[in-house]
């Protein structure tokens, strides 16, 4: 367990700077402990999350002195772990919500950019919120209104992409039932923004046609294949397999 190796070494690391004020952790260290424990199967959620409140504290308690501050890639990690993590309690929607809570407050009380959130963090909160199964309408109130905050503060965040679209319409899916006239509502509003935006991709078409009985999907797509969507509808899809061969051939280029 990889984890627990990584946290007992910060532990010492941090027991070793009470003593002597010399080893020190610094930001990469506890970056990596939550990379580790965002990638383990094992870690308790809470792991995360307790050691996000260290650093949280540490950092307030003397903002000019402290070595480590908190980052949005700590927050994105945390709130990765209570996406995918099992606890014995349920509700984990709620535990995200409060983390990008936590990271937004610490944003504008102290101004810092490597605080700020992004649609990575907004959008896991939302997909956490897809996976409820008790309280689906609180469930999806609250994923709307990370997705409406979202569309406003584009410019501040970032603007909602591709996975940020296919999330909102699995809400639909899984949380309004067929016969909620909500449902039909807000597939037609998101399939509306997301063509707008030029997020139009496979995610969003596959997410459509889970969430949208056969005649709306139709409708809304105009009965068009895949290979005739117009590039206006997914000029702003990343193509995760271009962006692959992108990197493994910088990678080979590299090792030459």
């Amino acid at each position: 367990q990889a984890y627990k190796r990584v946290l007992d070494i910060l532990g010492f690391m941090e027991k070793l700077s009470e003593q002597d004020g010399d080893t020190v952790p610094d930001q990469a260290s506890y970056i990596n402990a939550f990379t580790a424990l965002a990638h383990s199967r094992e870690a308790n959620p809470r792991m995360s999350d307790a050691l996000l409140r260290r650093v949280e504290q540490t950092y307030t308690e003397d903002e000019e002195t402290s070595v480590v501050q908190p980052a949005t890639i700590m927050y994105n990690s945390v709130i990765g772990c209570w996406l995918k993590g099992k606890t014995e309690e349920r509700g984990n929607f709620r535990k995200a919500k409060s983390v990008l809570d936590r990271q937004l407050q610490m944003y504008r009380a102290t101004g810092n950019q490597d605080i700020r959130p992004d649609v990575y963090g907004f959008t896991s909160v939302m997909s956490a919120c897809s996976m409820e199964t008790d309280e689906k309408h609180v469930a999806f109130d609250m994923a709307l209104g990370l997705f409406q905050h979202l569309r406003k503060s584009s410019e501040e965040f970032g603007a909602p992409n591709h996975v940020t679209y296919g999330t909102m319409l699995k809400c639909c899916t899984n949380l309004l039932s067929p016969s909620d006239p909500h449902r039909q509502k807000w597939i037609r509003k998101v399939w509306k923004y997301c063509v707008e935006n030029g997020c139009v991709g496979d995610l969003v078409l596959r997410r459509l046609r889970e969430a949208a009985p056969k005649f709306l999907y139709k409708e809304l797509t105009g009965g068009m294949r895949r290979r005739d969507i117009p590039s206006a509808w997914t000029r702003n899809v990343q193509d995760i397999r271009a962006t692959r061969k992108q990197r493994q051939s910088r990678r080979r280029t590299a090792e030459v």
